[in-house]
């Protein structure tokens, strides 16, 4: 192992567990702020995923499992039925969505 493996895994030791706290920071933010936050949170977020700290890890999984969910209707089952009912809505008495061109076979 050569001078800059080690400094970045001094690095990694030393700021994991900052980078923990922060994640559970993100945890206890509000609905409301965490959404006004996740345009330029999200992409730190994925960021994230690669990292070989469990504890780390651990605080993503949380996010994603517990936060984004909240945020992002779709991303839940209810949250795609209701989808489906605005899409049933949108149909009409016809059956077809007029802003959907049908296709032809």
């Amino acid at each position: 192992m050569d001078q800059s493996d080690r400094e970045v895994l001094r690095e990694c030791s030393a700021f994991g567990p900052l980078v923990v706290r922060l994640l559970e920071g993100c945890s206890e933010m509000e609905e409301s702020e965490f959404k006004s936050s996740l345009w330029w949170l999200y992409p730190l977020l994925v960021q994230l995923i690669p990292t070989g700290n469990p504890a780390v890890r651990r605080g993503l999984r949380g996010i994603f499992e517990y936060k984004l969910p909240a945020v992002l209707p779709l991303a839940t089952p209810e949250g795609m039925e209701d989808e489906d009912e605005e899409d049933e809505d949108e149909q009409g008495e016809g059956g077809a969505n007029p802003s959907v061109p049908s296709a032809s076979v």
